[in-house]
């Protein structure tokens, strides 16, 4: 009795893999490479829409695969954007710091040799209104400072080393520097609980950027 043989079974025909999948691999890819989340964003996009269609196919269309590994190398490519830029901001708030006290120290000379000279054409400092201790409102003193004496020669020039804005001497936080002068003439200024010798003394807000008179992280030329 012959025994009889089944048929030849062929293997199927694999199902059309999804364009968005493709493209989502691509991207995913070229996000890596070179393109970081501009091809990172569209790699997801396309990833997450080809999973999805892939899924209502009921197997009629492939590239899961594709699709998934196009998605994890753009969730990758914004997770090193991240990564970067909070480098860079910590790399940024290091240079600031550095630079924070010669720049207050740089300003604290050009601010005393402008005070001295204006008191000896005057015989006293600015009246200024104080708005804690001795300190006053620098662009009010800016704005005094600013006129010209009898040879018409200004008593602050600006430029030079340290930071302004609009030519307010400020720090690398960008925030207007604090000074407190000698108003009652003793030869020394009052800075919070502080009695400072000179005629000036100035210091900046810091990193916080709150005035806390040359206390907490305020960056001092003291």
């Amino acid at each position: 009795m012959n025994d009889s043989q089944p048929p030849p079974e062929y293997p199927g025909v694999p199902p059309p893999i999804d364009s968005a999948a493709n493209a989502a691999l691509i991207l995913g890819i070229l996000s890596l490479v070179c393109l970081g989340p501009l091809a990172g964003i569209p790699a997801i996009i396309c990833g997450h829409l080809a999973r999805g269609r892939i899924t209502r196919s009921g197997g009629s269309v492939g590239g899961s695969g594709q699709a998934l590994a196009g998605l994890v190398m753009g969730y990758v490519s914004l997770l090193l954007l991240v990564a970067f830029f909070g480098i860079l901001a910590r790399s940024l708030s290091k240079v600031q710091a550095a630079a924070a006290k010669p720049a207050v120290t740089a300003k604290q000379s050009q601010l005393a040799a402008a005070l001295t000279a204006y008191k000896a054409d005057f015989g006293e400092y600015p009246k200024l209104s104080p708005s804690s201790g001795e300190e006053v409102d620098i662009k009010a003193l800016m704005a005094v400072l600013e006129g010209k004496n009898a040879r018409k020669q200004k008593y602050y020039t600006g430029g030079g080393s340290g930071i302004e804005f609009n030519g307010i001497p400020a720090d690398p936080w960008a925030q207007l520097l604090h000074i407190a002068i000698d108003l009652n003439g003793d030869g020394s200024v009052q800075v919070g609980n502080q009695q400072l010798p000179g005629p000036c003394a100035v210091w900046s807000s810091g990193r916080n950027k709150v005035n806390e008179h040359g206390t907490g992280d305020d960056v001092v030329s003291w």
